[in-house]
């Protein structure tokens, strides 16, 4: 019987001690849980105040050249991935992916030369185009004419083509025949 009991006390005591064990490291876990997932969420709004800091310029400089090729009140929403999720021409809004070839080579140009006039202030880097704009219509080729004219006013623009008077209407710039 006191064989027993000491056998129940010991198994107690070995339980007790795995218990105490397994609770410190469960408090080391919510601990660690805890610092992980305020260093998750001091990023991610740090995360967003840099994106805030920068997608409002963007917008703003592609709603601007846009303007020169669509209308007035030509609009862009930009998403998280810092990619035109929409835009708004004559009054009506539709999804980038909707959108035609042409519309979509337009925008997508006006988002590489936005992008380039915002770094230019700091510095930037040289825009380089290979035959952009074969989808492009004549009226609103010379209408993307403007804007490269405007963007070149900013920062240097390279366009590689085989078909220079695509952009004829691009306005002073210096042209350098190959071969």
């Amino acid at each position: 019987e006191h064989l027993r009991s000491e056998l129940v006390i010991s198994a107690l005591q070995m339980a007790q001690t795995h218990l105490e064990r397994i609770s410190h490291e469960n408090e080391s876990l919510f601990r660690r849980a805890a610092v992980a997932k305020l260093l998750f969420e001091s990023m991610r709004d740090e995360r967003d105040k840099a994106r805030q800091a920068y997608v409002a310029p963007l917008k703003e400089k592609i709603e601007e050249l846009g303007r020169l090729v669509f209308d007035d009140a030509f609009q862009v929403e930009i998403n998280e991935d810092l990619q035109i999720a929409s835009r708004t021409s004559k009054g009506v809004t539709g999804p980038f992916e909707s959108l035609s070839g042409g519309t979509k080579e337009q925008l997508s140009l006006i988002f590489r030369l936005a992008c380039s006039m915002i770094v230019a202030k700091d510095g930037g880097t040289p825009l380089i185009l290979d035959d952009a704009l074969g989808y492009t219509d004549p009226e609103r080729l010379r209408l993307m004419g403007a804007v490269l004219a405007k963007a070149a006013k900013e920062c240097q623009i390279v366009i590689f083509t085989c078909v220079p008077d695509r952009y004829g209407n691009v306005g002073e710039a210096t042209v350098v025949a190959i071969g």
